[in-house]
């Protein structure tokens, strides 16, 4: 399938919150989900991208993913088809749960020849650029006024072709070599590790593997590794018993004090607090 012959079909378009959730489910169509306020974390195949204001994931149907915030976030999931085969399926699927007895198949199965880019995750930081079309779609489908569908499809086409427009950020090349600096932040996180030592990893001068990683993730490779290191450590801290020193170490801190001064400015409370919040039991 090709671009031109592209012309989704739009389910839904809704505004939801998460207050300290942890969501792990399964796409039975396409998504598209744009964040509007707070912050939080998303999973693919074992890779975690931070999320916040204005970033955006787009994938196709039967994608596993999860979504996590230790504090508040909202977002816009759009849920569509790339083509107009099931369009007699106008009411959104049920979260399907990964450990569901019963999951539905993807609807459909869409490969693109000519931009094989939208056959993988797409993850775009800055999407501000779609912003007002997002908002244009989620308002016709509360509205339901003559024609919406049709308008909805168009929209929704435009959105991905704006995507692919900005997926100069997302070359190959760069998308390969920032994969390979958060796979190795994933493994390393709990040692002492720098730009530098990043770097050599992927042959590539300190300065510009972190302007390439700030491009496609919005942020420094020490904002991120703090900020994974914060999220392993509030994961530990709602699933474990041990020790919260124990768990400053594990995760990569120098001090106890460092950590819990971070993981207060991160979450509101201390790591304590938030242990307790937990396991009020």
């Amino acid at each position: 399938m090709t671009i031109d012959q592209c012309n989704p079909f739009v389910r839904r378009a809704k505004e939801f919150s998460l207050l300290h959730s942890y969501i792990k489910a399964y796409s039975v169509d396409c998504r598209l989900i744009y964040f509007t306020k707070g912050e939080g974390s998303v999973e693919f195949n074992h890779t975690t991208y931070p999320v916040f204001k204005d970033t955006a994931l787009l994938f196709q149907s039967g994608t596993m993913y999860q979504i996590q915030t230790n504090n508040f976030i909202s977002y816009i999931p759009i849920n569509f088809d790339y083509t107009q085969n099931f369009t007699y399926r106008t009411v959104a699927f049920k979260m399907q749960k990964e450990e569901s007895e019963h999951k539905i198949q993807p609807l459909e199965n869409v490969e693109f020849t000519d931009f094989p880019i939208l056959n993988q995750v797409l993850y775009i930081p800055n999407a501000e650029f779609i912003f007002s079309d997002v908002h244009k779609i989620v308002s016709e489908k509360q509205e339901l006024k003559i024609g919406h569908q049709a308008y909805c499809s168009s929209i929704m086409k435009k959105i991905i072709c704006k995507i692919l427009r900005s997926s100069n950020a997302f070359s190959n090349s760069a998308d390969e070599k920032t994969e390979r600096i958060l796979s190795y932040i994933h493994k390393n996180y709990a040692t002492d590790i720098n730009n530098e030592e990043i770097a050599s990893q992927i042959n590539y001068h300190p300065y510009y593997v972190n302007k390439l990683f700030y491009s496609y993730t919005g942020m420094t490779i020490h904002q991120y590794l703090n900020h994974y290191r914060l999220t392993m450590a509030a994961h530990f801290l709602s699933t474990g018993s041990e020790p919260i020193n124990q768990i400053c170490y594990a995760v990569g801190f120098q001090s106890p004090a460092h950590f819990a001064m971070n993981f207060k400015k991160k979450f509101g409370i201390s790591p304590k607090d938030y242990r307790n919040m937990y396991h009020e039991d």
